[in-house]
């Protein structure tokens, strides 16, 4: 008997469930939505007032850092080096002594040619006595007879040998030709120059410039005068500069190699350093907006503006852009306020509050 009800009695339980959860359900479809924000959940956003300004298309390049003016300084003659006075990294001036050699040999090539300078001299005087002239009569003699004197007795060779020990002796003192840097000085005294290639390379570390290739299809964009930025791999401030020029070729790869000359880059920068190039090229008067102020709605790109409280959706086409801006070519106007910031969750019509830094 009691099982004959528990079959009766559980069907109409298990009903009375069902339509309660469809009366809770429908109840639940039937209550307003809430709305879609209330002043607790007002977002803030950031603003920009639109306004043609010059834009900055921007080519961005690797480039090598290397110095307008260096010189690699030779040992001019052969011999035991007796002195450095200079070593890497130091700042020396035009005309500075950075190393000796020794000169006895020198000095006594010299002396050498000095004596054989004055025997073919009066060897020479001895001719022109032959001919009824002197050396005080040299301006008298007739050019072609005194030439001839001047190579019979030997002289002409013997003045160009006195010349040549003059140069040797003068150059086994090293000096530095112009203001700069050193680097690459391997040399030590007591040794013989020809261990090295040589002395040493100065860098004039105040005119650097930055070597830096281009795509050829962006070659024709660029030209001498155009302002560029550079930042080190490794670390440092921004400097700027302009390029001085451009190689007219396009190598095997594609690239067309431009030259840029640095200002006021100090003592940051070191020949053969890597660094980041910036080529900007000015457009005229522009309608350009942060990159952050172009979202995706859609498949397409939206910018949001301000007005009366409220972020409107607005379907933008864009144009040239560079790493902070992209130019705006149609969908917005003139004088129309741009959110820049707080836009990522925005629909059409969200209320909004602008909290603009300057409005603080």
């Amino acid at each position: 008997m009691w099982g004959k009800g528990y079959i009766t009695i559980l069907p109409v339980c298990v009903i009375l469930v069902l339509t309660a959860s469809c009366r809770n359900r429908q109840e639940q479809s039937l209550s307003p939505l809430p709305p879609a924000a209330d002043s607790a959940r007002i977002i803030g956003v950031e603003t920009e007032r639109l306004s043609p300004e010059p834009f900055s298309l921007e080519i961005v390049s690797n480039g090598k850092i290397q110095s307008a003016r260096k010189a690699v300084i030779p040992f001019r003659v052969e011999g035991i080096i007796t002195g450095v006075f200079a070593e890497n990294g130091r700042r020396v001036t035009a005309g500075q002594l950075l190393a000796t050699l020794e000169t006895e040999k020198f000095r006594l090539a010299l002396e050498k040619a000095r004596n054989e300078l004055e025997r073919t001299a009066l060897e020479m005087e001895n001719l022109l006595l032959g001919f009824g002239y002197t050396l005080s009569d040299s301006a008298r003699v007739p050019p072609a007879q005194w030439n001839t004197v001047r190579v019979q007795s030997g002289y002409n060779q013997a003045l160009t040998a006195f010349r040549e020990a003059e140069y040797n002796l003068s150059h086994t003192r090293i000096t530095a030709p112009f203001e700069g840097v050193v680097a690459d000085l391997w040399a030590e005294p007591y040794n013989h120059t020809s261990a090295y290639d040589f002395f040493c390379t100065l860098i004039d570390v105040r005119n650097m410039e930055v070597v830096f290739p281009v795509l050829e299809s962006e070659a024709g964009g660029i030209g001498p005068g155009m302002p560029v930025r550079i930042v080190p791999y490794a670390g440092g401030r921004e400097i700027r500069g302009r390029i001085t020029t451009i190689n007219p070729r396009v190598d095997e790869y594609g690239l067309v190699t431009v030259t840029a000359r640095l200002e006021n880059a100090g003592d940051i920068l070191m020949e053969g350093m890597n660094v980041q190039v910036t080529v900007e090229e000015v457009l005229p008067a522009c309608l350009s907006v942060p990159r952050n102020a172009v979202v995706l709605r859609q498949g397409r790109q939206v910018v949001f503006t301000f007005h009366n409280g409220l972020a409107l959706w607005n379907y933008v086409e864009t144009g040239p852009e560079n790493s902070r801006r992209i130019v705006i070519t149609a969908g917005l106007e003139e004088g129309m306020e741009v959110i820049v910031s707080g836009n990522l969750n925005l629909a059409h019509e969200t209320p909004v509050v602008r909290r603009n830094l300057s409005d603080k």
